[in-house]
Protein backbone atom coordinates (compact mmCIF):
# COMPACT_ATOMS: atom_id res chain seq x y z
CA UNK A 1 0.00 0.00 0.00
CA UNK A 2 1.67 3.49 -0.98
CA UNK A 3 2.20 6.06 1.86
CA UNK A 4 -0.68 8.19 0.09
CA UNK A 5 -3.53 5.10 0.56
CA UNK A 6 -1.75 4.10 4.13
CA UNK A 7 -2.36 8.20 5.16
CA UNK A 8 -5.53 8.31 3.49
CA UNK A 9 -6.68 4.69 5.56
CA UNK A 10 -5.67 5.78 9.26
CA UNK A 11 -7.49 9.19 8.64
CA UNK A 12 -11.09 9.80 10.42
CA UNK A 13 -13.83 9.93 7.78
CA UNK A 14 -15.48 13.23 7.96
CA UNK A 15 -19.26 12.88 8.26
CA UNK A 16 -19.45 14.29 4.57
CA UNK A 17 -17.52 10.91 3.47
CA UNK A 18 -20.00 8.80 5.59
CA UNK A 19 -22.74 10.73 4.10
CA UNK A 20 -21.50 9.78 0.69
CA UNK A 21 -21.66 5.79 1.54
CA UNK A 22 -24.60 3.88 0.05
CA UNK A 23 -24.55 2.44 3.60
CA UNK A 24 -25.03 4.90 5.44
CA UNK A 25 -28.20 5.47 3.55
CA UNK A 26 -29.40 2.04 4.05
CA UNK A 27 -28.88 2.39 7.59
CA UNK A 28 -30.71 5.71 8.07
CA UNK A 29 -33.54 3.75 5.85
CA UNK A 30 -33.74 0.58 8.02
CA UNK A 31 -33.31 2.50 11.30
CA UNK A 32 -36.52 4.73 9.55
CA UNK A 33 -38.41 1.31 9.33
CA UNK A 34 -38.00 0.08 12.74
CA UNK A 35 -38.04 3.05 15.01
CA UNK A 36 -41.12 5.52 14.79
CA UNK A 37 -39.32 8.07 16.73
CA UNK A 38 -36.31 8.35 14.68
CA UNK A 39 -38.92 8.27 11.82
CA UNK A 40 -40.56 10.91 12.75
CA UNK A 41 -37.30 13.02 13.77
CA UNK A 42 -35.73 12.63 10.20
CA UNK A 43 -39.08 14.00 8.87
CA UNK A 44 -39.40 17.29 11.20
CA UNK A 45 -35.81 17.66 11.97
CA UNK A 46 -33.21 15.51 9.92
CA UNK A 47 -30.25 17.57 10.20
CA UNK A 48 -30.55 17.05 14.03
CA UNK A 49 -31.75 13.03 13.23
CA UNK A 50 -28.68 12.37 10.71
CA UNK A 51 -26.07 14.40 13.12
CA UNK A 52 -27.31 11.81 15.61
CA UNK A 53 -26.94 8.87 13.51
CA UNK A 54 -23.03 10.37 12.46
CA UNK A 55 -21.97 11.17 15.50
CA UNK A 56 -22.96 7.03 16.93
CA UNK A 57 -20.64 6.21 13.60
CA UNK A 58 -18.02 8.40 13.86
CA UNK A 59 -17.72 8.36 17.61
CA UNK A 60 -17.43 11.92 18.09
CA UNK A 61 -19.94 15.23 17.61
CA UNK A 62 -20.64 15.46 14.12
CA UNK A 63 -21.76 18.59 12.48
CA UNK A 64 -23.05 19.02 9.12
CA UNK A 65 -21.48 21.75 6.83
CA UNK A 66 -24.33 24.67 6.86
CA UNK A 67 -24.76 25.14 3.50
CA UNK A 68 -26.08 21.33 3.02
CA UNK A 69 -29.42 20.81 2.03
CA UNK A 70 -31.16 17.67 3.12
CA UNK A 71 -34.54 16.84 1.51
CA UNK A 72 -36.33 13.77 3.22
CA UNK A 73 -38.96 12.11 0.99
CA UNK A 74 -41.27 9.68 2.15
CA UNK A 75 -42.79 6.92 -0.88
CA UNK A 76 -46.13 5.29 -0.60
CA UNK A 77 -47.22 2.03 -1.94
CA UNK A 78 -47.49 3.57 -5.76
CA UNK A 79 -44.31 5.86 -5.41
CA UNK A 80 -40.08 4.94 -5.67
CA UNK A 81 -37.95 6.88 -5.22
CA UNK A 82 -34.12 6.74 -6.23
CA UNK A 83 -31.35 9.25 -5.41
CA UNK A 84 -28.29 8.45 -7.76
CA UNK A 85 -25.16 9.91 -5.97
CA UNK A 86 -22.80 12.36 -7.01
CA UNK A 87 -19.39 11.03 -7.94
CA UNK A 88 -18.14 14.83 -7.09
CA UNK A 89 -18.78 14.06 -3.20
CA UNK A 90 -16.07 11.44 -2.43
CA UNK A 91 -12.60 12.34 -4.59
CA UNK A 92 -12.07 9.71 -6.99
CA UNK A 93 -9.08 8.19 -5.59
CA UNK A 94 -10.74 7.39 -2.90
CA UNK A 95 -13.83 5.75 -4.14
CA UNK A 96 -11.23 3.11 -5.03
CA UNK A 97 -10.71 2.73 -1.13
CA UNK A 98 -14.36 1.98 -0.21
CA UNK A 99 -12.95 -1.15 1.40
CA UNK A 100 -10.69 0.66 3.52
CA UNK A 101 -13.18 3.16 4.58
CA UNK A 102 -15.84 0.46 5.94
CA UNK A 103 -13.50 -1.35 7.67
CA UNK A 104 -12.65 1.79 9.67
CA UNK A 105 -16.06 2.62 10.08
CA UNK A 106 -17.02 -1.09 10.79
CA UNK A 107 -14.32 -1.21 13.46
CA UNK A 108 -15.13 1.64 15.15
CA UNK A 109 -19.22 0.78 15.00
CA UNK A 110 -20.89 0.67 18.73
Amino acid sequence: MSSKKLARATERPTPRHVLAQPGFRARIAARALEDETFRRQLATRPRAALEAELSAILGRRARLPGNLRIEVHQESSNEFHFVCPSAAVVPREEANDLLVFWEHILRSAP
